[in-house]
């Protein structure tokens, strides 16, 4: 059985998607054109991947994101629930980002012992982690 006949009936995967057979994809997720998902990713219910994502190994996207075009997520980062992450934007690997959080576009995001920066033209700000929240923080 291929990967698109097990997926729910209400995932839409839009053509010239590369999608690996060792990714999990929830219900209610729509996946644009040209974006590439790589092996162990997870990706629960209600979450929108715009156009040429590129989106790591063993990534987990938690319900509710939203991930704008040209958006690139390293391996092992983690997008919690209803996060969403601008276009051309850049999640470093194994970066957090935490629930509910807005990353303006064209920015760039690292987690480092637990806190998280978010770089851009705009701005530049620092977040600890909550799962990490006895480390300090790094300037």
């Amino acid at each position: 059985m291929s990967v698109m006949q097990m997926l729910h009936p209400n995932v839409r995967i839009e053509r010239n998607v590369r999608i690996d057979p060792n990714v999990r994809i929830g219900r209610n997720v729509i996946v644009m054109p040209g974006t590439v998902v790589e092996p162990g990713t997870m990706i629960d219910a209600d979450v929108v991947i715009g156009r040429f994502v590129r989106i790591g190994s063993d990534v987990v996207i938690e319900s509710g994101a939203v991930i704008h075009d040209n958006a690139w997520i390293g391996n092992g980062a983690v997008i919690q629930s209803d996060a969403v992450i601008g276009s051309n934007a850049v999640i470093e690997s194994d970066a957090q980002v935490e629930r509910g959080k807005i990353i303006p576009r064209s920015a760039y995001v690292e987690t480092y012992r637990g806190v998280t920066k978010i770089h851009s033209a705009f701005q530049e700000m620092e977040f600890e982690s909550s799962d990490m929240s006895d480390c300090a923080r790094v300037s």
